[in-house]
């Protein structure tokens, strides 16, 4: 082949690359007309998936497929029996399809009161005021939830977790990424292999765990079950709580925010306990370890760390109080 042949074989390629690129680029579509209270289940070969509802008795499916022809990836939708179904669906003989610009976005509409059951084995799922239980599992992204009225059960095998504003039990699993959880008006449970916990304005009880990371909880009414394996523990209890709690760390510090009025029977063990509240039936063994009553008793307050210091203070609210009387009397200490 010459040069001048190679040169216009050239030339003719990049002129046909943009109409290459955008050949396979489409876009899939379709409504039902519904009943409140039905379901939709969506589970794809791949694909983020974000839900969000309306006030219309319709579901609208919008499914944005770039970089893959129609014998490449397919999507089919039907609706019976109360339940609209979307399956995505990758040909099987398609290597390496999540290279380059091959990406599949699902955008989908439901009325404000639904279940739905989400499933994809690689992108994000994200679902917005809806008023309904819901089901989300991805192989591979993160999980948002935000304006739920129903119960949420929620796994990702890779991704961060972000929860807010949900008035029912939460259920979430990531087994790499962060979790963040507020204003949750019922349980939680959060589980996390490697990652930070955040959590705040927690109505129910909350167990969490985490293989790797610190753990934040402020706000929770409850009771409190917080584990890491190597990071700190800060929990800020302003309400009373109903139930025993356990705060333990394998490789980190334990600080414990305790509001004015707040009954509890506490147990810590630590490389040090220290505390600036005022306990009763006290016993402690060289500063390691401190155990009493707090207003009389109430749900146990159980506090462990392998290698790391223990700090029972007075809640944020309290200390400020105090601070504006004695500016003295707690300088140096940092929360």
């Amino acid at each position: 082949m010459n040069k001048l042949t190679t040169a216009l074989l050239s030339t003719l390629l990049l002129l046909l690359l943009p109409v290459l690129s955008t050949a396979a680029d489409r876009e899939v579509k379709k409504a039902f007309t519904v009943n409140p209270g039905e379901q939709l289940v969506v589970d794809s070969e791949r694909g983020a998936i974000n839900v969000e509802s309306h006030s219309k008795d319709t579901v609208i499916i919008r499914v944005e497929i770039e970089g893959l022809d129609d014998d490449e990836f397919q999507v089919s939708m039907d609706y019976r029996n109360g339940v609209v179904e979307v399956v995505g669906e990758m040909e099987k003989k398609l290597l390496n399809w999540s290279w380059g610009n091959r990406r599949v976005r699902y955008h989908l509409v439901v009325p404000e009161q639904f279940d739905v059951d989400l499933k994809t084995r690689g992108g994000a799922i994200d679902v917005r005021d809806l008023e309904g239980d819901i089901e989300a599992k991805t192989a591979g992204g993160s999980l948002g939830f935000d304006g739920i009225t129903g119960n949420i059960n929620g796994k990702t095998s890779g991704g961060s977790i972000q929860i807010a504003d949900v008035s029912g039990d939460v259920t979430v699993k990531t087994s790499g990424g962060a979790i963040s959880a507020k204003r949750i008006e019922g349980d939680l449970e959060a589980r996390t292999a490697g990652g930070s916990i955040q959590l705040a304005g927690i109505s129910g009880f909350a167990e969490v765990a985490t293989s790797g990371g610190g753990i934040n909880a402020t706000g929770v009414h409850a009771g409190l079950n917080a584990k890491t394996a190597g990071g700190s523990i800060k929990a800020v209890f302003n309400h009373q709580p109903s139930a025993d709690s356990r705060l333990a760390t394998s490789a980190g510090s334990v600080t414990a925010l305790i509001a004015s009025g707040v009954a509890l029977d506490i147990d810590a063990k630590g490389s040090r306990v220290r505390s600036e509240l005022s306990l009763e039936n006290t016993t402690s063994n060289r500063k390691k370890s401190l155990s009493g009553t707090l207003n009389g008793g109430g749900p146990q307050l159980k506090i462990r760390t392998s290698a790391g210091n223990v700090r029972i203070l007075k809640s944020t609210a309290q200390r400020q109080a105090i601070k504006s009387h004695s500016p003295r009397r707690f300088s140096g200490i940092a929360l």
